[in-house]
């Protein structure tokens, strides 16, 4: 096994790089912009769960809201008095962060570390040095002796980290996506036989799909009656929704 590599000292060690995680590293280094910040996130990258989220969503409000205070999301082809239009959709908004997150690193600022897997022992460790040193928060301490060291692993290298100031998790409160979020609940597949299954092209197990599975075309669950209506016209798949959010809308 290969020795860790020891990366030196940053300010704010942050786990996450979604939209929270980015809007607070935009904060803290437009108060100080001298800050050195160490940035881990187990996607290829920056964007949290919009990396999971399905092809065709976009955002119910306005995007020049959205995003991180320092830099407004909106391409040069949006005019000023259609701002209030504008919804941005998954790629545009994954660019946007792309761009943000490059920045900081242009001006080193910060240290990025994409499809990496930051050990959560370390969650536990900062607590404790929290409570120790009289600090209000998870890795905070008073005197700004180093917390850590944390360690997170990146394909077969595994790095070492300590921070001055504080551990941040940013995974806290993240959505939970259907595509990557197993269910709490069973469905009853009784009433689907073999037959039909064959004919859809499914396997049982598949029958239960994410709206990501929806849009690219690999649903099409018939009606078990009959694959024509009255008419002698295919008939249309048929789907039940579960849930009203966000997600349930744009599906149906």
């Amino acid at each position: 096994m290969r020795s860790p590599v020891t990366l030196p000292d940053c300010d704010y060690l942050v786990v996450g790089a979604g939209a929270s995680s980015l809007a607070f590293v935009d904060t803290l280094l437009k108060n100080e912009p001298t800050l050195q910040i160490v940035l881990v996130d187990r996607h290829g990258q920056p964007g949290g769960h919009w990396n999971d989220a399905y092809p065709h969503v976009r955002l119910h409000q306005p995007s020049f809201v959205y995003g991180v205070e320092g830099r407004l999301m909106e391409p040069d082809t949006v005019l000023p008095f259609t701002r209030f239009e504008h919804r941005s959709g998954k790629e545009e908004i994954l660019k946007y962060f792309e761009v943000v997150v490059a920045k900081w690193k242009q001006e080193r600022q910060v240290s990025y570390y994409p499809c990496s897997e930051f050990d959560k022992r370390g969650f536990k460790l900062a607590a404790a040095v929290a409570v120790d040193h009289g600090g209000n928060g998870v890795g905070a301490n008073q005197n700004h002796t180093p917390c850590g060291p944390f360690e997170f692993s990146q394909g077969e290298t595994t790095y070492r980290v300590s921070a001055r100031h504080k551990l941040v998790d940013g995974t806290k409160g993240e959505p939970l996506v259907p595509s990557t979020t197993k269910p709490k609940f069973e469905v009853s597949l009784k009433e689907l036989t073999a037959t039909l299954l064959q004919g859809v092209g499914r396997q049982r197990e598949e029958v239960l799909i994410a709206p990501n599975d929806l849009v690219l075309g690999t649903s099409s669950l018939m009606s078990p009656s009959s694959t024509e209506n009255s008419n002698n016209h295919p008939a249309r798949p048929q789907y039940v929704v579960l849930g009203l959010g966000k997600t349930a809308t744009d599906a149906v």
